[in-house]
């Protein structure tokens, strides 16, 4: 500010500062000659309540200024909203979808922070205008370390924009595999006893792991007090979204006309009926002599 003794005396006043019409300091018994000048300075530290301006007045007793000063809102981020699953299993990537607005007045560049259970995760730069918005992911995939010897564990997530935080809490759960049946070949209604029979059967691991599993032909009979037999299987190892194709046979012994076959191929997690066969009676050829000489020549 700037005061100036426009009479010819010597005088002596205070010169106060106020804010809003508030007085916020005083430069005190000011003197000044007549004609004579001085300047001097006030300083106000403005805060969001200030918002949008304020009127700052330099007043003496005889003469007062004033100026309106715009008060900008600093950059705010806020957490709008956040989009996650409830629920993932070990090694699969969690996603955290989280929209920032800035709701303050000027422009600014804020550590996006994403944290499990207080520790740090991941953190990310992330700059909006004022009045901006944007969806950032943040992402995480959890580990055999987070459930530790439990099935299934809640862990709570916090993100933080330095201005704003929100917490989500996911359930993580221990991988498993599914090796499911996906289709079939049918085997033949009817065969011979001692026949081969044979299924192609195709196999897809739909689970969150990969694993080794065995797929096995089961046998049950028509006959009671027949008992159903695994009559063939293999051992397939699959990973994730992986297919395999593999063939499954039996040969069922002889002498077992009349009785009706049902198979089934089964996994740990699928089971598929595949057909019944009836068995027929073997063929036997009979020899009978039409007609033979009764006596004959050496040499004939």
């Amino acid at each position: 500010y700037e005061i100036v003794n426009t009479g010819d005396e010597e005088g002596t006043q205070d010169v106060v500062f106020s804010v809003d019409g508030s007085p916020e300091t005083t430069d005190a018994a000011v003197t000044l000659a007549g004609g004579e000048t001085t300047t001097g300075s006030f300083t106000y530290q403005a805060s969001s309540d200030d918002t949008p301006e304020i009127t700052a007045e330099v007043s003496t007793d005889d003469d007062s200024a004033q100026e309106v000063i715009a008060v900008n809102e600093p950059a705010n981020f806020q957490i709008n909203d956040i989009t996650s699953s409830d629920s993932v299993v070990v090694g699969q990537q969690l996603t955290f979808d989280v929209e920032l607005e800035n709701a303050g007045d000027l422009s600014a560049g804020r550590d996006l922070t994403l944290s499990r259970d207080g520790d740090t995760v991941q953190t990310k730069l992330v700059g909006l205008r004022s009045g901006e918005t944007d969806t950032i992911p943040l992402t995480y995939v959890p580990t055999d370390a987070d459930l530790g010897v439990q099935e299934s564990r809640d862990l709570t997530f916090t993100v933080d924009t330095e201005d704003a935080t929100q917490q989500v809490s996911v359930t993580i759960e221990a991988a498993e595999a599914n090796f499911k049946i996906t289709e079939t070949t049918s085997i033949p209604d009817e065969a011979r006893s001692g026949d081969e029979i044979a299924t192609t059967v195709t196999i897809e691991n739909t689970g969150s792991a990969a694993a080794e599993q065995t797929v096995s032909l089961l046998r049950d009979s028509s006959f009671s007090g027949v008992e159903e037999t695994m009559v063939d299987s293999e051992s397939i190892d699959l990973d994730t979204d992986e297919v395999a194709e593999l063939t499954l046979t039996d040969i069922p012994s002889v002498n077992r006309e009349g009785e009706t076959l049902s198979y089934t191929v089964d996994t740990a997690a699928d089971d598929t009926e595949v057909g019944s066969v009836e068995l027929l009676e073997s063929a036997e050829f009979t020899v009978n002599l039409l007609s033979q000489s009764d006596t004959v020549t050496a040499g004939d």
